[in-house]
């Protein structure tokens, strides 16, 4: 009776994902086809059992194994990128808004139907094959200003909208300008489930000399055996760090200055972490890699419809893409 209960929770299992998921990308990103994952699924089911269906979502997850919708699937992720914020009348630029504009824009992005989806569910997307809610779109803010607590927070807050902070984890409670976030603000953020709170390095993120001509991220400076362990470490640091202080898995990662290559994906990968932000320009689809995922930044020059605007010249040109 055991064996027939043990064979007919194969069966289930195996229907279940040749059923409902094509193809999924396994630690070198290849795309491997749905009778290979039958298969694997299949070897997960023998080596556990009793918990086969929690063993093969964990081993997803944790492998970086990626199981794929249906050819079908229309999802696009737009995820804006914001640094800085300032009150009304200050300075802006490029990576600093004023509280007025961002107050604009969430309303706006609200009012026309917009969902915004945390890190989580990204990942569930990507490796569980859950589905994300009409018109999803991700707020995340870079470096870990304390304006985000400020300026930005009570705005998200009001509006019932989430957002992510990459946070420099050695500049946390620091002295530097503009001032950074402390432990208090972080914590409050994210016990609320307003804020999301994601790694930007622990202290890489400054840009030094290669080759005595290019200024590059010190992340990608070097590609020898000891650096990339440095890298390593300072990566594992920076999340046990915040998984230390707020109780919570870090599972996602922003490239410092967007800089990366073949080896710091390795790294990144092999750390744990499940999504890497770029601060290249673009939406994320089905097919995007997880480990690199695009970003619209919103200068000062954009309001809410401008965003929107952006958002569907983005997906004219991946939908041009995609039929090519």
């Amino acid at each position: 009776m055991k064996k027939l209960f043990m064979l007919f929770g194969g069966i289930v299992v195996l229907l279940l994902f040749f059923y409902n998921y094509q193809f999924y990308k396994n630690e070198t990103s290849e795309t491997i086809s749905r009778a290979d994952f039958k298969n694997h699924v299949g070897k997960l089911a023998e080596a556990n059992p009793k918990n086969h269906i929690e063993t093969v979502q964990e081993h997803t997850v944790n492998k970086h194994i990626r199981i794929k919708d249906e050819p079908n699937d229309q999802t696009i992720v737009p995820v804006l990128m914001y640094h800085h914020f300032v009150e009304e009348g200050e300075k802006v630029g490029y990576t600093t808004i004023s509280n007025v504009a961002f107050e604009e824009q969430i309303k706006y992005l609200k009012s026309k139907g917009y969902n915004t989806v945390t890190d989580q569910d990204i990942v569930d997307y990507y490796y569980n094959g859950k589905k994300l809610p009409e018109n999803p779109i991700q707020i995340t803010m870079d470096d870990g200003y304390e304006s985000n607590y400020k300026l930005a927070y009570p705005i998200l807050k009001k509006y019932g909208m989430k957002a992510t902070i990459f946070v420099i984890v050695s500049r946390i409670g620091e002295e530097y300008l503009p001032p950074r976030l402390t432990w208090d603000q972080i914590k409050e953020m994210s016990d609320s489930g307003v804020m999301s709170i994601q790694s930007h390095t622990y202290d890489m993120h400054h840009k030094v000399m290669k080759n005595d001509s290019v200024e590059v991220s010190a992340m990608i400076s070097d590609n020898n055996e000891e650096f990339l362990k440095s890298v390593k470490d300072d990566l594992i640091r920076s999340k046990e760090i915040l998984e230390e202080k707020l109780g919570k898995e870090v599972i996602s990662l922003s490239y410092p200055y967007g800089h990366y290559n073949e080896e710091i994906l390795s790294v990144v990968k092999e750390v744990g972490f499940k999504l890497a932000y770029t601060v290249q320009s673009g939406l994320n689809n089905v097919n995007t890699n997880e480990l690199e995922l695009f970003r619209i930044n919103v200068s000062s020059m954009y309001n809410g419809k401008a965003i929107e605007e952006e958002i569907k010249k983005q997906k004219e040109l991946l939908n041009s893409q995609n039929n090519n």
